[in-house]
């Protein structure tokens, strides 16, 4: 009986490593009552997206570069944007931060340079642009600003 215990975590062992090729088959990974799954993919048979499922609706997604660094991602609720989502660059720095409810832009935005300084921040109210908004040059300094 031991022998037969071994064995089994051995071979557990070993098929864990087995690697698998994520493009010719549709990689569904449960955890809990979520579930995250490959939505498209590149030709490569890289990620595109990654959603996160619960009870069959997407609340999380994940959206990728060919290269495999992250472009965008977020919440979903009821099929649209929903909370704080970030986009970066290729390299993996932050490029924004903005949020969402129902789909509309809703609060602050912040957008970056790649070196690490702000772009320009705003607010939207309702999906539209509200109060100031104020654009800065890759040093820091502020060059407009603009009122809406």
């Amino acid at each position: 009986m031991k022998w037969i215990a071994i064995f089994a975590v051995m071979g557990m062992l070993i098929m864990s490593c087995n690697e698998t090729d994520q493009s010719s088959q549709d990689t569904a990974v449960a955890s809990g009552l979520q579930t995250e799954k490959m939505t498209d993919s590149y030709e490569n048979g890289r990620p595109k997206v990654i959603s996160k499922f619960k009870d069959g609706e997407v609340i999380y997604e994940r959206h990728y570069y060919e290269t495999g660094g992250v472009i965008k991602e977020g919440p979903i609720k009821n099929g649209n944007r929903d909370g704080k989502w970030q986009s970066f660059y290729p390299s993996g720095k932050l490029q924004s931060i903005g949020h969402y409810v129902d789909g509309k832009r809703q609060d602050i935005v912040e957008t970056y340079y790649e070196n690490g300084n702000l772009r320009y921040e705003g607010k939207f109210e309702n999906g539209k642009k509200a109060g100031s908004w104020v654009f800065y040059d890759e040093s820091g300094k502020v060059t407009k600003t603009e009122k809406y």
